[in-house]
């Protein structure tokens, strides 16, 4: 993963989580894993692009804050607010 998206989801994780209301649990340690991570050599072209891309600033996750239990929300509870995205990157099928 580049450094800087990596550095990006680090500090959104280590920033107050909504769910700690839910559940009176503060976060503990966060643990990323890729698997089967490869890149086809027609595809180096897109990579270097993506790469070469400034990330915007990172969307905030807004929970109802009504919900008492973690047990109690639903999907209408969430909403992902103020996310930003770059176009899309076309690449072909790697066969």
């Amino acid at each position: 993963m580049h450094r800087r998206r990596l550095k990006a989801l680090l500090a959104a994780y280590r920033g107050r989580w909504p769910q700690e209301a839910a559940t009176g649990l503060e976060p503990g340690e966060f643990v990323h894993t890729l698997g089967d991570a490869h890149l086809y050599l027609n595809h180096l072209e897109q990579a270097d692009t993506q790469l070469g891309r400034e990330p915007y600033p990172l969307p905030r996750m807004a929970l109802n804050s009504r919900v008492e239990s973690i047990l109690d929300f639903t999907y209408d509870d969430f909403a992902l607010v103020g996310y930003e995205h770059h176009p899309a990157i076309k690449a072909p099928i790697a066969v």
